[in-house]
């Protein structure tokens, strides 16, 4: 995977293997490219479209942000 680092955004592949109706396998190879935010940027962006973050979590079972490898935000619009 490649990156570039100055605009923030990653370039992973999604490979499948898809296998025909007779048995023949083919390998897709989907290019992506991802946008990644930092902690205050997503901070920064929620709050000044005004929105209030009511809770934050790392991951989905709701261990805290800083614990995660996760950046979940519930919040309300103000």
């Amino acid at each position: 995977m490649t990156q570039d680092v100055e605009n923030q955004i990653i370039y992973p592949e999604l490979i499948y293997y898809v296998t025909n109706q007779d048995g023949v396998e083919e390998k897709i190879i989907e290019p992506l490219a991802l946008k990644y935010y930092y902690e205050e940027q997503v901070r920064n962006l929620l709050q000044s479209n005004g929105f209030k973050i009511v809770e934050e979590m790392g991951y989905y079972d709701r261990r805290p942000i800083s614990e995660g490898p996760e950046l979940i935000f519930i919040c309300k619009k103000e």
